[in-house]
């Protein structure tokens, strides 16, 4: 869920004019998903997932 919401969140902060976008043609949009080819709302998504396998890897760590 999060990672749809950050994606939606940084599209309407795009759309208000809050931040700016850098379009990336490679990656296509995939709306249901919160998916949007800009840079920043990639960047933030990535950022996401990226904390979520520190946190999961982090506590296999602690549990072993």
């Amino acid at each position: 869920m999060a990672f749809i919401f950050i994606g939606k969140g940084i599209l309407e902060l795009q759309i208000s004019g809050w931040l700016s976008s850098t379009p990336l043609e490679q990656i296509p949009q995939i709306t249901w998903l919160g998916i949007f080819s800009t840079l920043e709302s990639i960047g933030a998504q990535m950022l996401v997932v990226g904390l979520g396998i520190f946190a999961i890897l982090m506590l296999r760590k602690n549990n072993a």
